[in-house]
């Protein structure tokens, strides 16, 4: 597959269980691997259930810095997940955990029900958010990777839509890497019927993401060779 001339051998994607395939029967059927399927090239996901914007980021800069020959041949693909998973580290075994209630050890979510009612801002967050697609942004054009972002789950843009950081923020973003970008999440981007009995998205709606990334990518990345 070609990108603008730049030949494409792999797509490399991360995010949060919206992105991991969480709930399928099969991961194989989460839209990053369908979205290459389409593209007919190699999937690598990164994503992990629960996971947090800084794994996002984290686990794309250890993937490509360990992987530096992968910059030349690979297409990023970006599930953006909410602004309040807040990543920590367990002292004990050295594992990452995020601020969400569920699935979580007593110590876990004793930790997090002081931390939301003690430190969390949500504007400052929330901005945070917006820093780091900045971030990101700017390294995958350093590296001249071609990539999209889509927010896997909603977040509160129209609550700080009047703040004057965020407005400044939002304007250093390039929303032509973007498929919704700030105003639909996955949910809005399908079928918002197609879940899971734990409100995941099931294998339609998978589908129905890879095929509308795949055609967006046609239209608007001079895609060629894909299926």
């Amino acid at each position: 597959m070609f990108i603008k001339d730049k030949k494409i051998l792999r797509l490399v994607a991360s995010g949060c269980s919206f992105t991991y395939g969480h709930g399928l029967t099969d991961t194989g059927l989460s839209w990053p691997n369908q979205l290459a399927q389409n593209l007919d090239i190699d999937c690598v996901n990164l994503a992990q259930p629960a996971a947090g914007n800084d794994h996002i980021i984290s686990s794309l800069i250890s993937y490509f810095t360990m992987n530096r020959s992968h910059q030349q041949d690979s297409f990023v693909a970006i599930g953006l997940t909410s602004h309040q998973r807040v990543e920590f580290l367990q002292k004990r075994s050295d594992k990452p955990f995020y601020t969400i209630m569920t699935h979580r050890l007593k110590s876990e979510a004793d930790f997090i029900e002081q931390f939301y009612t003690e430190r969390y801002n949500d504007k400052f967050y929330y901005k945070k958010y917006l820093r780091n697609i900045l971030l990101l942004q700017s390294l995958l054009k350093t590296w001249n990777m071609p990539y999209i972002m889509i927010e896997a789950l909603q977040n509160p843009h129209f609550d700080y839509a009047k703040d004057i950081e965020v407005q400044q923020l939002k304007l250093e973003i390039d929303l032509n890497y973007g498929l919704g970008l700030f105003d639909q999440a996955f949910k809005q981007l399908t079928d918002y019927r197609e879940v899971l009995p734990d409100g995941h998205p099931n294998a339609v709606a998978h589908k129905q993401m890879a095929d509308l990334l795949y055609k967006h990518l046609i239209n608007n990345y001079g895609v060629e060779n894909g299926k």
